[in-house]
């Protein structure tokens, strides 16, 4: 799995003090997807990453989309990130939920 999220296995032997912000996350990916879900829930994944990493990450996570036949709910206040993976976006917006 640490191969399908870009990372060898040599990060099997890592503490989270060891690894930057985008190699946590792609931990974190992989650890979820060892469970083989369907639905995965993405709270904040982008938070706290640069602009580089976070175009990185959504890559991968539309690739782990298809390539594991996934569904993604996407938590999260960047608008942007989201119209980049997800193909429908609801908003709350003072407590109802809007199709945008």
């Amino acid at each position: 799995m640490l191969l399908d999220v870009g990372l060898d296995e040599s990060f099997l032997y890592r503490y989270p003090h060891q690894l930057s912000g985008g190699q946590l996350q792609r931990v974190c990916i992989a650890r979820a997807l060892v469970a083989k879900p369907a639905f995965v829930v993405l709270d904040e994944v982008m938070n706290r990453l640069d602009v580089q990493t976070k175009v990185i990450l959504l890559d991968l996570l539309n690739e782990l989309r298809h390539s594991h036949q996934l569904t993604y709910l996407f938590v999260t206040h960047d608008v942007t990130s989201a119209k980049y993976t997800c193909d429908t976006i609801y908003k709350l917006e003072n407590g109802t939920i809007q199709l945008q």
